[in-house]
């Protein structure tokens, strides 16, 4: 009962993603790109929010970003592409010192055949 009030809470968090001011359009190769991601577990607060977005554009935004004060990075700087058809799993170690065999361990990021690939 406990887990499923864990996601009910979570899914009623409103998401607090940072939009690009221009974002791009796809090449239409229906293929994800991701640059330069970071991402952290933590609610940021307000100032933490504005200083992570004056960081973003600055001549090293990762220097700046790395000096926020407390913010744990999980993902810090990560690039990659997935191509259609690729599967992709972002794992890393359990956050909780108990492992049940009902609770996944991994966060799990998947591209599925979209209706284009071979």
């Amino acid at each position: 009962m406990a887990a499923c009030e864990r996601i009910f809470r979570l899914l009623d968090t409103p998401p607090e993603i940072v939009n690009p001011a221009k974002p791009k359009i796809g090449d239409g190769s229906n293929r994800i790109e991701f640059r330069h991601v970071w991402f952290t577990y933590k609610t940021l607060t307000a100032s933490e929010r504005a200083a992570v977005q004056q960081a973003a554009p600055g001549a090293s935004p990762v220097a700046n970003l790395l000096a926020i004060d407390g913010i744990e990075w999980i993902l810090k700087d990560v690039s990659f592409t997935v191509e259609p058809g690729q599967t992709v799993a972002i794992v890393g170690p359990h956050r909780s010192r108990q492992n049940h065999a009902h609770q996944p361990d991994d966060a799990v990021l998947r591209r599925n055949r979209g209706p284009d690939s071979a």
